[in-house]
């Protein structure tokens, strides 16, 4: 995937037992930097969610919330996120995506570390049961990665799952269009594939942005999703 998607984030499932009144489970698909406040100030819960501060709770989203929902972790190794990230903020791609400065910490590692902390502090998040979802998974076997997924939340395997018809293109361009250029590899594509030797080969030639803007990037939180 020669252009930056997501770099880190989780997936927020609702619980089994936690069915809509239509019987449906929520999914949320969020990036971990957006759950605390920049430049590692305190965080308040979300007004919407009713504010305040909640002693103990980094995040902006109040505990009994959290545990509302099963965690994923997705993660993808800064070697290739990164690069991915900074392209988009560089010619030729910056003049469609309109994004002209690298912000390192908008990488969210270390968000993404103190989610998982919390959350295991908390008891949201077993340790002994973790779900981790890794990129390099998903592209080396895209259906043994989301077969594993689906067994891990109770949700039922569908092969239907790693394709999209025209339909599904149409949705998520309207809903990707305010991130122009960001999804576009993803866009232009109709499943979830096996990537080839030479992409692999490609990613690992990525070339790193300038040295003083890499970001504090720490270790590997856990192994993955097994």
């Amino acid at each position: 995937m020669s252009q930056a998607h997501i770099l880190i984030g989780v997936l927020w499932i609702s619980d089994k037992k936690a069915h809509t009144s239509q019987g449906k489970r929520i999914f949320i698909k969020d990036m971990a930097y957006y759950l605390f406040a920049p430049d590692g100030r305190d965080t308040q819960i979300a007004p919407s969610l009713g504010g305040g501060v909640e002693p103990g709770n980094p995040t902006n989203i109040p505990l009994g919330v959290l545990k509302k929902f099963h965690f994923t972790f997705l993660i993808r190794h800064p070697r290739r996120s990164i690069p991915s990230y900074w392209r988009c903020t560089i010619p030729p791609l910056s003049e469609i995506t309109n994004f002209t400065h690298f912000m390192p910490s908008e990488a969210g590692y270390e968000e993404l570390v103190r989610l998982f902390d919390f959350l295991i502090e908390s008891g949201v998040v077993d340790k002994r049961h973790l779900t981790v979802l890794d990129a390099d998974d998903m592209l080396d076997n895209p259906e043994g990665a989301i077969k594993a997924y689906c067994d891990r939340t109770g949700i039922d395997y569908q092969p239907g799952m790693l394709v999209w018809d025209e339909e599904d293109e149409a949705y998520a361009a309207e809903h990707f269009a305010k991130w122009n250029g960001f999804h576009d590899d993803a866009l232009h594509t109709a499943g979830l594939q096996q990537r080839s030797k030479a992409q692999v080969s490609s990613e690992k030639a990525n070339p790193l942005p300038p040295k003083n803007t890499h970001p504090h990037t720490p270790a590997p939180i856990t192994q993955n999703m097994c």
